[in-house]
């Protein structure tokens, strides 16, 4: 499978970064430095799982990030970059300042030939008990719990050109390892402005797919909380409901005279509570 570029993308992000490396490096304690290719900035914690000839397998803390939907069409209206930095900048509903961080996350969602939806983030690394709300309708808050990835790292000035041919240059090496994957979407990490004049560091992820044979959790509902008993919002968007799709089974049964027990249906779900992608229930 090839993995398309994300035309004009990299344009859009220019001007923002260009305004965010003109603030200072602050704050920094001693002993609590960041890898070095954060540039000294915050940037989300993990631990390396495995390194491998090409990538990296890491595991990521949980993380909180401020983020906007990109444009899919070049010549679209857009300000969510700009209302980010603002909001990090204590346009929110607290008057609250973030640290500055890296990197900027671009994470492409695909539908059967091009990407269908694109979102561009920056990592919170303070978090108040009391989360400040965006003040613009254009950002909004996403909190991700620890996360599996299979991470590629390149250097140079990348274009647009350069991240489709490493994303896809990942895709192959984790199939050849026989390395499960998520192929619905994949993700770079942009650490750099674009007028940096060296040593620039670029990546690029998929998520990874947990290899196990995984009993599902059962558990057992009397009918007369069919309306009431609901599944936990394992998705990446919008949860749902055991009973709808218990009520649907009961009428298809009905409907071809399948005899059934009524008294009690039996929800399965095979997810971590804190699964992301492609849940199964």
């Amino acid at each position: 499978m090839m993995f398309p570029k994300c035309f004009f993308l990299l344009s859009l992000i220019a001007a923002y970064r260009t305004a965010e490396a003109s603030d200072a490096i602050k704050d920094l304690k001693e002993g609590t430095l960041p890898p070095s290719f954060c540039n000294g900035l915050e940037c989300p914690t993990y631990r390396l799982v495995k390194k491998y000839s090409g990538f990296e397998h890491r595991k990521y803390d949980a993380s909180n990030w401020i983020s906007t939907v990109l444009p899919m069409k070049k010549d679209e209206p857009f300000t969510g970059f700009s209302d980010i930095r603002q909001y990090m900048d204590g346009s929110n509903s607290a008057g609250f300042c973030f640290k500055d961080s890296v990197p900027l996350l671009i994470m492409v969602t695909l539908g059967e030939t091009k990407p269908v939806n694109m979102t561009g983030s920056m990592f919170l690394a303070e978090y108040p008990e009391n989360t400040p709300e965006p003040s613009k309708s254009t950002i909004f808050l996403k909190k991700y719990p620890e996360v599996s990835l299979y991470v590629r790292s390149f250097g140079g000035s990348a274009s647009d050109e350069d991240y489709a041919t490493h994303i896809n240059a990942l895709a192959t090496l984790l199939t050849t390892l026989g390395l499960p994957y998520d192929k619905s979407f994949y993700g770079y990490n942009i650490y750099d402005p674009p007028d940096k004049q060296s040593d620039h560091y670029n990546e690029v992820w998929f998520l990874a797919v947990q290899k196990h044979n995984r009993k599902p959790q059962l558990s057992v509902y009397p009918v007369e909380k069919m309306k009431t008993a609901r599944a936990q919002d394992y998705g990446f968007a919008l949860g749902f409901t055991y009973a709808k799709y218990a009520k649907t089974l009961a009428e298809y049964l009905k409907a071809h005279d399948l005899k059934f027990d009524n008294t009690f249906f039996i929800p399965a779900a095979y997810n971590g509570p804190f699964t992301l992608f492609n849940p199964h229930n």
